[in-house]
């Protein structure tokens, strides 16, 4: 998902919401190629540009590194943070990710929810 931020003060408030939410808990910003698409009537077409990005490197404490969907999924049902249980982050994005691009399966993205909502099945979250 790319978001186009256009004008200088919404650009600077989207990085100063990025540095509070992602950068001050350990995220680094990256710049990384992406595709999008836009359509025009019945007209679709791709192009290749670059986008900012925030990820956590093997430097950050919460980084799990690679692994199984199982093991992520038991990191983000027992992980809070300033926003809130990560948990909650993951289903809003699953939701979203299916309401918009209902032609399209993130399978990692929908094999996390899925591992997530059987553990707080089993498990609520304490707060």
């Amino acid at each position: 998902l790319v978001f186009k931020v256009t004008g200088r003060d919404q650009i600077k408030a989207a990085l100063e919401h990025l540095h509070e939410r992602e950068i001050l808990n350990g995220y680094e910003y990256c710049i990384i190629p992406v595709e999008v698409n836009t359509r025009e009537g019945e007209c679709t077409t791709t192009k290749r540009i670059n986008a900012l990005t925030c990820i956590a490197n093997a430097d950050n404490e919460f980084y799990l590194g690679p692994t199984s969907v199982d093991e992520i999924g038991e990191q983000i049902a027992n992980a809070k943070g300033c926003a809130g249980p990560n948990s909650d982050y993951l289903f809003k994005l699953a939701d979203e990710i299916r309401n918009l691009f209902p032609d399209y399966s993130d399978q990692h993205l929908f094999e996390l929810q899925a591992s997530v909502m059987q553990r707080r099945q089993q498990q609520p979250l304490l707060c």
